[in-house]
């Protein structure tokens, strides 16, 4: 590495005393140490779906050879030793809101630039959008301490999300319904017939599922030509009943999401329903993103007309494009969800 730059070669530079070969060692060993860590935590709590699985680290006088992603090594053992430390020291809530935002596509709406259309938030959204995923105390609820019901409200909006008095503030659930809008694009793009169940009178719905009614239906979107009831469904981390299990796996909450969809539907053959769960802290449900990766292999990875009017250089692809769309929905109905509440809260 520089050979030209730093005489020290590959034999001296585990002795030599040249800053760069000093530094060089500290960096390798404080890593080294990161990667102790790892390997000691590796059982004991869960990491990103992107850890390695068999991490190692080259040796500091390997360095000057070509080692193809060597820098990737190093950055992702560094970091997962630092995701560690911040989980260990995390509250159970935290540690839900940390699995669940580790997932795929949750944390997109940050890399989104914003466009008209795309990307862009409100002010008081985007703040609010950043301190629940720093969890921070959110600036909206500043100064209230008791909730409409009676309870004491807390500093990072947990007590909202599970609480039924505030359940009216989702109505008309700006969160689900803007997800529900970016499924619907996304199969459109599929080249699949959207045909939106929930916006037609209840006994249309009644030939699918006595018990419950789909947000969309993908007409003979099925591979067999039935037709595909998509439920989606924007589920808390931090309630009550999710907590003990999700602050201890990744998708808790979506996969009991996911299960009770399937419950309340029965058997509904020949259509398939399909559970379309996104988190509040961002993470996307099994059989989400298989519908994810469905639509985007059936549109080659590419954006139709309208959308690559909408994208910019961050969201060129159709996969960039719809995970940013999905957790900028999630986020702008937080927000919206947040800022009603607050609102009626002040005004009671």
């Amino acid at each position: 590495m520089f050979p030209t730059a730093v005489p020290v070669s590959t034999a001296d530079l585990a002795t030599s005393a040249l800053p760069f070969a000093v530094g060089l060692r500290d960096a390798h060993a404080t890593t080294n140490r990161a990667l102790t860590a790892l390997e000691d935590n590796l059982n004991q709590h869960p990491l990103p779906p992107l850890a390695p699985k068999s991490p190692s680290l080259p040796e500091p006088t390997e360095i000057g050879q070509r080692q193809p992603h060597a820098q990737k090594r190093f950055a992702t053992i560094s970091q997962c030793a630092r995701w560690l430390d911040g989980f260990d020291a995390a509250t159970p809530a935290h540690r839900a809101v940390i699995l669940s935002q580790s997932q795929q596509g949750a944390m997109f709406a940050f890399n989104a630039v914003p466009t008209v259309g795309h990307g862009a938030m409100l002010p008081a959204s985007f703040v609010n959008a950043v301190q629940l995923r720093l969890r921070l105390p959110l600036s909206l609820l500043a100064g209230i301490t008791t909730c409409k019901c009676g309870c004491a409200m807390d500093p990072f909006g947990d007590h909202v999300l599970s609480c039924p008095s505030c359940l009216c503030d989702r109505t008309p659930r700006p969160g689900h319904d803007l997800v529900v809008d970016v499924v619907a694009s996304m199969a459109r793009q599929a080249s699949k017939h959207v045909s939106y169940s929930s916006r037609r009178p209840r006994a249309a719905s009644l030939a699918y599922s006595p018990n419950w009614c789909p947000d969309i239906t993908l007409i003979h979107g099925a591979r067999d030509g039935n037709h595909v009831l998509v439920d989606v469904t924007c589920p808390s981390v931090v309630t009550r009943a999710a907590l003990p299990a999700a602050c201890h796996m990744p998708l808790a909450t979506a996969i009991a999401a996911t299960a009770m969809k399937h419950a309340r539907y029965g058997n509904v053959h020949p259509h398939t329903v399909l559970p379309f769960v996104v988190e509040h802290a961002g993470g996307i449900n099994k059989e989400g993103m298989q519908f994810f990766r469905m639509c985007r292999d059936a549109a080659d990875n590419k954006l139709n007309a309208r959308a690559s009017d909408l994208s910019s250089w961050s969201s060129k692809g159709f996969s960039n494009f719809f995970l940013q769309s999905l957790s900028l929905a999630n986020l702008k109905g937080l927000g919206h969800l947040f800022m009603v509440t607050a609102a009626s809260i002040r005004a009671a």
